[in-house]
């Protein structure tokens, strides 16, 4: 069980810019569009640290939720953490102490959570445990200097992403919840490319995108935990992916192709895929199911956007009280919460 809640970072980015507004909802079984606004708003609640921007958000299998913020500009607390309690009321969390940390990625299960990014003196690891409220710091995949991606597929079974102090990208995996890892391996064919994304179903079995310089997508599938590889021709049209989520076979993702993003889902592991194009464009994807998730972004004009998946049609909700575009967003197995710089919100999409 993965959460797509996949990271925005540098220009080795987990995911793209945000996005552009167009209608409000669209159907994925054909290529039309089909208006489908909400008129209920959900209400954001300012975040505790506000001079601090929040960066990242993850939610436990059992629903809760916890956003991350770093600020690096050497005023005031470098770093924030802050989790929904289930009144839903948001709650401060003490955080460990970094220097120049950014968080890029956060991946759960029932229990916990694992927050990936970098810091002073290499990968930013850091793990949320739900039912004590405690955040604490991990050492990461040994060598590394920027942790990019994180997919939890089980309990304290996670796979992650790193880059390495030459550049090299790297694959490995752990089986206790982020105490021990894998030994990396290098992935030879990703070298020089910006991330898309990382989704798997085991720690054998992974997807791996990229963007590569010339305005492509590769995208490739690993058996045995990142040995060999094998293209996947289906993104071959594609220009840029963005977000991806699969669960078992089950995949949805977001990808741009010819000019247009496109909201896509494959049940063969990324072999074939079918959708629609979006009108709007966002700019992360999480999912309570395969059927039922959220996109969220920002207008062309900035202003912040979300959308709610369910079946086959895109419905905008509107917002109240979130004065800038959301970053992230992350699902639990109900309910879903998302972040702005200095904003949270929570829904049951």
């Amino acid at each position: 069980m993965s959460t797509p809640s996949l990271s925005r970072i540098r220009s080795r980015s987990v995911v793209t810019r945000l996005a552009q507004l167009g209608v409000a909802g669209v159907l994925l079984t054909s290529c039309t569009t089909s208006a489908v606004p909400s008129a209920t708003p959900l209400t954001g609640v300012p975040s505790i640290g506000i001079s601090v921007p929040l960066q990242r958000i993850g939610c436990t299998l059992s629903n809760t939720c916890v956003a991350l913020g770093a600020n690096n500009a050497g005023v005031g607390p470098s770093t924030v953490a802050e989790y929904r309690a289930t009144s839903g009321r948001w709650v401060g969390l003490v955080t460990p102490s970094s220097v120049a940390a950014q968080f890029n990625t956060a991946s759960c299960w029932a229990s916990d959570c694992l927050i990936g990014g970098a810091e002073a003196s290499g990968n930013l690891l850091w793990d949320f445990h739900a039912p004590s409220h405690l955040v604490t710091a991990l050492a990461g995949p040994i060598g590394g200097v920027d942790l990019v991606a994180l997919d939890c597929v089980a309990v304290d079974t996670c796979i992650a992403l790193d880059f390495d102090a030459g550049g090299a990208l790297r694959l490995s995996s752990t089986l206790d919840g982020g105490t021990t890892w894998t030994t990396p391996g290098v992935i030879a064919w990703a070298q020089g490319d910006s991330i898309g994304a990382l989704a798997c179903h085991s720690t054998n079995d992974c997807l791996v995108g990229v963007n590569t310089a010339s305005g492509g997508v590769v995208l490739k599938v690993t058996h045995d935990g990142g040995t060999t590889w094998s293209a996947l021709d289906a993104a071959a049209s594609w220009r840029s992916l963005d977000a991806m989520t699969c669960r078992t076979r089950s995949c949805v993702a977001l990808v741009t192709r010819g000019g247009v993003q496109r909201l896509v889902r494959s049940t063969t592991f990324g072999q074939t895929w079918r959708g629609a194009d979006l009108t709007a464009r966002a700019s992360a994807l999480a999912c309570t199911s395969l059927r039922r998730c959220v996109l969220v972004g920002a207008s062309t004009t900035g202003v912040p956007w979300l959308a709610q998946v369910s079946g086959e049609v895109v419905t905008v909700r509107s917002l109240k009280y979130v004065p800038t575009p959301l970053v992230d967003v992350a699902c639990g197995t109900t309910a879903c919460a998302a972040v702005a710089v200095t904003t949270v919100l929570a829904l049951r999409p």
